[in-house]
């Protein structure tokens, strides 16, 4: 058995191996795309949430004021 493999199954090992260095490449791309993607999503719906809360505060303000303004 020889100490050293042969060239022809070493580079196909290499390239298996440069490809799965690409592949790698792809997918931490793609995962820095996604993470954006759901930083904004995040930002949009901490948005939507605090506007939704702040709405209701406002009616709540505003029928008080309605309902106690003629007893005052």
């Amino acid at each position: 058995m020889p100490l050293f493999p042969s060239s022809r199954r070493y580079s196909r090992t290499q390239s298996m191996y440069v490809g799965l260095e690409e592949q790698n490449e792809r997918l931490r791309v793609q995962n820095l795309r996604c993470a954006a993607q759901l930083k904004v999503l995040k930002s949009c719906a901490d948005r939507s949430k605090h506007w939704q809360q702040s709405l209701l505060f406002s009616h709540s303000v505003t029928d008080r004021q309605l309902y106690f303004e003629p007893w005052e």
